[in-house]
C-alpha cells in the first residue's frame, strides 16, 4: 500500500506541520487561567478535562485490545467518518467505495464533502468480495468504507475478505463497527497494528445503550490518529458525556447482560413474525435489529404508523426491495409490535 502520509490531503499535511496538537498526557496544573473561562457556575464554566478524555480513550482502547495512541474520541460515528473523509479525500478529485445496500449516512457525508461515491453491489447474501472491490478502484480511490455488521441487513462482512482487501488495496479500509457488540465475532481492532491502513469506527450508542451521550471513537494507526487530532474540533465530547460514558465502561457486566437479553428477545420476536403470512423472509442478523421481507411494505408501515409504531423502511435500497428493518425493544414494546402485526395479518389476509 501507499504510505499513510501520501494518502493525506496536502493542506492537512501542511496544517499538521504548523499546528501543535493537544496532548492527552496527564497534566499536574491545578490553577487554569489560560482559556478565558468564567470563574462562576462551576462545573459548567470549565471546558472538558483532558484527564477525563485520556481516561476514556484508555478504557476504549483497552476494551478493543489496543493502547491509547491508537484511539481518538469523536462526537459519534457520523463525525468520525466525516473527519476521515476530510483528512484523506480531495474534493472533486478523490472518491470512496461503499457497498450497496449499506448505511445511508456515508453517501450524505461524501456529498457534503464533494467526494464521489462508487457503489459495489453486495451479493444475494449481502456478502462482499475483495476482487470485486478492487475492480472498481481507480488511481484516486482513497478509501473503502464498510459497515459490519451491515446496516440495514444486519450481517457481518467476512473478516477474511476485509483483511484481504486491506492487504491488496492501496488506500484505506474504514469499517464502521457500531453494532459489533451484538455480533458473534469480536472487533477487528486488534488487527490494526499489523494492518496500518485499517481504520475502525465505533461508538457507545448501540450495545452500550448510550446513544444520547454521542460518544464515538476512531481506532487507527497512531500516524492516522495524529491527523485526526489536527482536524477534530477541541473537546468533541462534553463533560457529562465523558463522566456518564466512563460509568458505563466501568460496568461492562451490565452491558453484557443487556446484549444477551436483547439477542434472546430477538430470537423470540423473529420466531413469532415468521409465523405471519405476510412475512416472506427474515434475514440472518448479528445486531439488535433484523430485516424482513414482506408482501407489501408500504401498507404494513402505514398500518404500524397508525398504531404509533415506527419501523425502518429500507425497501428503496438496492437488494432490500419489499423489506423493513425492526429494532428489538423491551418485552412490552415487542409484545405491542407483535400484537399490531397480528391484527394487520388478520385484516389483510
Amino acid at each position: 500500500m501507499k504510505t499513510l502520509q501520501s494518502l493525506v490531503r496536502p493542506n492537512i499535511q501542511a496544517l499538521a506541520r504548523r499546528k501543535k496538537t493537544g496532548s492527552l498526557i496527564k497534566e499536574t496544573i491545578t490553577l487554569h487561567l489560560d482559556k478565558g473561562e468564567s470563574p462562576f457556575n462551576a462545573p459548567y464554566n470549565r471546558y472538558p478535562d483532558k484527564t477525563l478524555e485520556l481516561e476514556m480513550a484508555t478504557a476504549i482502547s483497552a476494551m478493543r485490545q489496543l493502547t491509547p495512541e491508537y484511539t481518538a474520541l469523536t462526537n459519534g460515528t457520523y463525525q468520525s467518518i466525516d473527519l476521515l473523509i476530510r483528512i484523506f479525500c480531495i474534493p472533486q478529485r478523490d472518491n470512496i467505495i461503499i457497498p450497496e445496500p449499506s448505511s445511508e449516512k456515508t453517501n450524505q457525508i461524501a456529498a457534503i464533502n464533494d467526494v464521489e461515491c462508487r457503489h459495489i453491489h453486495l451479493d444475494e447474501n449481502f456478502d462482499i468480495y475483495a476482487e470485486d472491490v478492487l475492480k472498481l478502484a481507480g488511481p484516486h480511490t482513497k478509501a473503502v468504507i464498510l459497515t459490519s455488521p451491515n446496516i440495514p441487513t444486519g450481517n457481518l462482512i467476512a473478516k477474511d475478505e476485509i483483511l484481504k482487501l486491506a492487504n491488496l488495496f492501496q488506500g484505506l479500509i474504514i469499517v464502521d463497527e457500531s453494532y459489533i457488540d451484538y455480533a458473534r465475532t469480536p472487533s477487528l481492532a486488534k488487527e490494526i497494528p499489523q494492518t496500518p491502513n485499517l481504520i475502525i469506527v465505533g461508538s457507545l450508542s448501540k450495545g452500550f445503550a448510550s446513544a444520547a451521550l454521542r460518544i464515538g471513537f476512531i481506532l487507527a494507526h497512531p500516524e492516522i490518529i495524529h491527523y485526526v487530532s489536527i482536524v477534530t474540533p477541541p473537546h468533541p465530547l462534553p463533560t457529562n458525556s465523558l463522566q456518564e460514558g466512563m460509568n458505563i465502561l466501568r460496568h461492562h457486566f451490565d452491558v453484557d447482560k443487556w446484549v444477551k437479553w436483547q439477542l434472546e428477545e430477538r430470537t423470540k420476536v423473529i420466531a413469532a413474525i415468521k409465523q405471519l403470512p405476510f412475512c416472506q423472509k427474515v434475514y440472518p442478523t448479528d445486531t439488535n435489529f433484523f430485516m424482513l421481507k414482506v408482501t407489501d411494505p408500504q401498507s404494513l408501515q402505514n398500518y404500524l404508523t397508525s398504531q404509533g409504531i415506527k419501523v425502518h423502511d429500507c425497501s428503496s435500497l438496492s437488494g432490500c426491495e419489499n423489506c423493513l428493518a425492526i429494532t428489538i425493544g423491551l418485552t412490552g414494546d415487542n409484545n405491542t409490535l407483535l400484537g399490531a402485526l397480528r391484527r394487520y395479518s388478520e385484516n389483510h389476509h
